[in-house]
């Protein structure tokens, strides 16, 4: 696994440790119960529309103003997840790509992990591919297979390359997602990914039709547990919402979990016993959010 950490002596250390003094200082006028928000976008954040509606833009904007660090957790690549965070209208970190692309609010990336090439190379054979399609995240977009135009159509915000998989180098890759029609297949799948690299890969779902597979130890979790280390945040004091398979690690990391109305079962018997709220489509977040904060 290749991890990159961008810290110490530069600018980034600078900026970081100015927020960490901001934050101090703004979260002792208010509620000291809770210090951070972090969310999933699709399916908690975001409507059906694929839209932060204007309850949950207001909502975030003034939790931001109460001086609490806001957080937001996906699966999605970090140039489309970026575009969709802008909605919100107020600075966030970004945890993209289930965390192996962490983001300050000014878009400085703080903290980066690629799969190893040679497992790269490996899990993009036919070995492993037969019966799904492969789309790969790099820095600069997503590569698929030259046979695999419909994953073009799903989305406009970054670059699609069409290439020959199996040849390809494996650098630069943060993470890989193999989509099959079949749940109990991909699940055997990633059963036989981590049978045959033990301790080198982490498995998680998208949904049930959408295996992600990222460097060792990269999570949303994982994530969450970087920036709670690098901005002095206590874990225990930290609210997360989510939907999926993929938000679990992070629900169970913080002291203040919430799972979605529209939450994916699986999900949900993972989680037994957690506080549900309304789903996506009723603004879930943003309604549990002004009912903890008793906003107007």
């Amino acid at each position: 696994m290749k991890i990159i950490i961008i810290d110490g002596r530069g600018g980034m250390a600078h900026i970081c440790a100015c927020l960490c003094v901001i934050y101090t200082r703004a979260i002792h006028t208010e509620n000291t119960m809770y210090q951070f928000v972090a969310t999933d976008l699709d399916g908690t954040l975001l409507n059906e529309d694929k839209t932060i509606d204007d309850l949950t833009a207001q909502t975030f904007q003034a939790l931001a103003a109460k001086g609490l660090t806001l957080i937001v957790a996906t699966g999605r690549h970090h140039v489309e997840a970026k575009h969709v965070r802008s909605r919100l209208g107020t600075g966030t970190f970004l945890a993209a790509s289930n965390g192996a692309r962490i983001y300050a609010p000014d878009d400085s990336l703080i903290f980066s992990a690629d799969i190893e090439p040679e497992l790269v190379r490996a899990l993009a054979q036919e070995e492993f591919t037969a019966g799904t399609r492969l789309c790969l995240y790099h820095d600069d977009g997503c590569m698929i297979s030259l046979d695999a135009p419909e994953f073009s159509e799903r989305h406009t915000e970054f670059t699609y390359l069409r290439r020959d998989l199996p040849l390809i180098d494996g650098e630069g890759i943060s993470k890989m997602l193999f989509f099959g029609d079949s749940h109990a297949r991909l699940r055997q799948l990633a059963a036989r990914m981590q049978e045959r690299f033990p301790g080198k890969i982490a498995t998680t779902f998208a949904d049930l039709h959408c295996l992600e597979v990222m460097a060792a130890d990269v999570s949303k979790g994982s994530a969450i547990r970087y920036l709670a280390s690098r901005l002095n945040l206590k874990l225990e004091h930290g609210i997360a919402f989510g939907d999926s398979l993929n938000d679990v690690e992070m629900l169970k990391t913080v002291g203040t979990p919430f799972l979605m109305g529209n939450a994916n079962e699986q999900a949900a018997k993972q989680l037994p016993g957690i506080d549900r709220v309304a789903s996506n489509e009723e603004s879930g977040v943003a309604r549990q959010l002004r009912h903890l904060f008793r906003m107007v």
